[in-house]
């Protein structure tokens, strides 16, 4: 008792920490990684956290059971849509999953290696939805009631943390919206003709553009792109700066503002 007391007060300090254990200002990059870490830390397990889409959230691996296709799959942070599926179906905490079946975390590939492989999935509810899983992978010895109570513990914070980051979410992208919306209007016809061309060459957030040549191949004048530039720069989507002969320099904000101003000019890959 002792211990499991100790573990939980571990748990409790992330969640105790100034200013929560999830980055905000970032997404995108394992927003709960401090907090799954810890988790695989205190439980001597692999820990992932997954959204209801297959999305990577974090992840810890304290035993090395991966392949390369695996690890090409933590690396691009998304789980297999079938796989995720059947996750999502499991409505109360599924312990101590051999590797025969297909819930397994182990890789189709190695369950040879690690025949006794157990799998725990914990789902994770918020304001009566699914939203999240928490899967752990533990080599030989099962988990126990302990376990579960310090999985399901976190699995409860973990949620109300997980529905926060939606709508957090959610308003970001309102805002991103809004942001292009208003900014591609103030567009003359010209001045859009100026940033579609600008937005075709862009693949990530950064691109050189030669002013003279969209000038020449769009018919217009170069004041009509420096006007454009500077229209997409007040609404803070872009970044721009003149390299002389060389150019201008131009960086998108975000990726989610690249996608939604290709979406509006129909750029879409």
């Amino acid at each position: 008792m002792d211990e499991l007391l100790e573990r939980l007060r571990s748990i409790n300090t992330m969640l105790q920490k100034k200013g929560g254990f999830v980055n905000e200002n970032n997404l995108i990059d394992l927003p709960f990684l401090d907090m799954i870490e810890k988790l695989a830390e205190i439980l001597e397990a692999n820990a992932y956290l997954i959204d209801d889409e297959g999305t990577l959230l974090g992840f810890s691996e304290v035993i090395a059971i991966n392949n390369i296709r695996v690890k090409q799959m933590l690396y691009e942070k998304k789980f297999p849509l079938n796989y995720t599926e059947g996750i999502n179906a499991i409505t109360d905490t599924k312990a101590n999953i051999g590797v025969e079946s297909d819930l397994t975390v182990f890789p189709i590939e190695t369950r040879d290696i690690f025949i006794s492989g157990l799998t725990t999935v914990v789902p994770i509810f918020a304001a009566g939805k699914r939203y999240a899983s928490l899967i752990f992978a533990r080599l030989d010895r099962s988990f126990g009631s302990g376990d579960l109570i310090l999985a399901e513990h976190s699995a409860t914070v973990i949620g109300m943390e997980v529905l926060h980051l939606k709508n957090v979410a959610t308003e970001i992208d309102s805002r991103a919206e809004a942001a292009v919306t208003i900014a591609l209007q103030s567009l003359s016809y010209s001045e859009t003709e100026a940033i579609t061309e600008i937005f075709k060459h862009i693949e990530g957030l950064e691109t050189r553009i030669i002013a003279s040549k969209i000038s020449a191949s769009q018919g217009i004048t170069r004041s009509v792109i420096v006007n454009a530039l500077r229209k997409l720069e007040s609404a803070s989507i872009i970044e721009s700066k003149s390299l002389g002969m060389k150019g201008t320099y131009i960086k998108v904000h975000s990726e989610l503002l690249l996608k939604k101003v290709k979406t509006k000019l129909e750029l879409n890959a």
